[in-house]
C-alpha cells in the first residue's frame, strides 16, 4: 500500500479496534500486514491480507480468482485451516483479518531449523490432509499447496492458508468439471497439470501433499528440473525423486511407501486424503489415528453445507467507488466476550492430543545436510493459462 492508502484504511479501522503494525508480505495485488485488534481492553495479534482490486484493472480473469478467494475464505471453517476473523471492504480494497501465525510458514521454519524428524512430518502432514479432505468434501480444491502456504501457530500446529488459486470442482449446473487453469508453484505441481490438459483438481492437491512431506524430511525439493517443464514431467513419470541419504537412513519403510503413493504419477492410482489419513504410516502415532471432535464437527458441517457452498451461490464482489466501510463478515462465530475471542484466536483447535514438537525434535540428525534451499523456488509458478 502507498502511504496515503495505508493512512486512509487505518483511519477507517482504528475506531473499531484495528491497528496496522508492519508489512510482512507483498504480492502483485495483495499485501499482508501484522495487525492488532483491541476489544473490551483486550488486544489480540492478527494478520491482515489486503486485496487491491483496482490493481487488477479490467482483468476479469484475475478478478475471478479474487472473488473465489473471498467467498471461500468467508465459507470455510476447519481446525486445520487458518481462522478468518473479519472481512471488510472499502471501495476497491478488501481486508481479510485472520489468525496470526506466530512461527511463520513451514518453508522459513525449515530454513531456520533444518529438516524435521519423521514424527513431526507425520504430525504436520496429517493436519494438512485433514484440511484438504474437508475442502474436497465441499467440492473445493486448493491448487497451490506448498510449504509456504502452511502456517505454524504458537503451539506448533500447521494451518492451511492462501486460497488465491482455489476453485470449485462443480460447474454452475452442479456437475463435476475438470480444471482448465494451469496454476500453482512448479516444484509442487502434479504431472497432469504440466501435461497441459484439463485435470481433476483433488488428486493434484494430494500430489502437492507428497511434495510437502518430501521437503519436510529432506529440506530439498523432490525433483531437480524445476525450470524445465519437459524434463520435470519426465522425472515425475519416472519417479526420479532423490532422498538425502542421511534423511533416508532415519525414515521408516512405511513413510517411504506412503510417499510413493502420494507421488504416484497416475492421478487415478494416487491415494486420496482419506486413504492417507487411514494409512499405516499415520497410525504409527496412535494419537493421530483418531479424528478430533473439532475435525468431526467440521466434516459434519461440510456434509450439511455442500448444497449451500456452490459456485452459483457465491457472493458477487463489486469493487464500488464509494468510500464507506462495508462489513462482509465481522466477529466470526460471534464470540460472547473479548476474553473468549482471545482464547479462540490464540489456541483454537490446538488439541492436547496434538502436542507441539520440542525444539530438539525439529532436526532430523545431529548434523544438518547441506542441501538446496526450498525457498529458492518460491517464485517459480506454473504458467497461468486457460484452456
Amino acid at each position: 500500500m502507498d502511504d496515503t492508502t495505508e493512512k486512509t484504511i487505518q483511519e477507517c479501522l482504528e475506531p473499531i479496534g484495528y491497528k496496522f503494525i508492519k508489512k510482512i508480505g507483498e504480492g502483485s495485488y495483495a499485501n499482508v500486514y501484522s495487525t492488532k485488534y483491541t476489544k473490551d481492553g483486550v488486544t489480540i495479534p492478527m494478520a491482515c491480507k489486503i486485496l487491491r482490486t483496482e490493481k487488477v484493472g479490467g482483468d476479469e480473469h484475475a478478478m475471478k480468482f479474487i472473488t473465489r478467494e473471498l467467498n471461500i475464505t468467508l465459507n470455510t471453517y476447519h481446525p486445520d485451516i487458518i481462522h478468518t476473523f473479519s472481512v471488510f471492504q472499502r471501495s476497491a480494497i478488501f481486508m481479510i483479518f485472520m489468525r496470526n501465525a506466530e512461527y511463520g510458514n513451514v518453508t522459513n521454519f525449515l530454513i531456520k531449523h533444518g529438516p524435521v524428524k519423521e514424527k513431526v512430518a507425520r504430525f504436520w502432514t496429517r493436519q494438512t490432509a485433514s484440511a484438504l479432505m474437508y475442502l474436497h468434501e465441499l467440492d473445493l480444491v486448493h491448487r497451490d499447496m506448498k510449504c509456504d502456504n502452511l502456517l505454524i501457530t504458537v503451539n506448533h500446529n500447521v494451518k492451511v492458508a492462501d486460497f488465491g488459486f482455489a476453485r470449485f470442482t462443480l460447474d454452475m449446473n452442479g456437475k463435476n468439471c475438470k480444471c482448465t487453469t494451469y496454476c500453482g508453484s512448479i516444484p509442487y505441481t502434479a504431472p497432469e497439470i504440466l501435461k497441459g490438459v484439463p485435470y481433476d483438481g483433488k488428486p493434484t492437491d494430494v500430489w502437492s501433499l507428497g511434495c510437502i512431506l518430501f521437503v519436510m524430511l529432506n529440506k530439498k525439493l523432490p525433483f531437480k528440473s524445476n525450470n524445465n517443464y519437459t524434463k520435470l514431467y519426465q522425472e515425475q513419470q519416472s519417479r526420479k525423486y532423490v532422498w538425502v541419504e542421511k534423511a533416508l537412513e532415519v525414515t521408516s519403510k512405511e513413510c517411504v511407501e506412503i510417499m510413493s503413493k502420494l507421488l504416484d504419477p497416475s492421478p487415478r492410482n494416487r491415494i486420496t486424503c482419506e486413504e492417507f489419513l487411514n494409512s499405516a504410516w499415520v497410525k504409527m502415532d496412535p494419537r493421530l489415528a483418531k479424528t478430533t471432535d473439532a475435525e468431526k464437527q467440521a466434516l459434519e458441517n461440510a456434509y450439511v453445507r455442500r448444497s449451500e457452498i456452490k459456485p452459483y451461490k457465491m457472493i458477487k464482489i463489486n469493487p464500488d467507488t464509494k468510500n464507506q466501510l462495508k462489513i462482509l463478515s465481522q466477529d466470526n462465530k460471534q464470540w460472547t466476550s473479548a476474553k473468549e475471542l482471545q482464547q479462540v484466536m490464540v489456541n483454537t483447535f490446538d488439541e492436547e492430543i496434538k502436542p507441539p514438537p520440542k525444539p530438539d525434535d525439529t532436526k532430523s540428525g545431529d548434523s544438518e545436510p547441506k542441501v538446496e534451499d526450498p525457498k529458492a523456488a518460491k517464485n517459480q509458478r506454473s504458467p497461468q493459462r486457460t484452456a
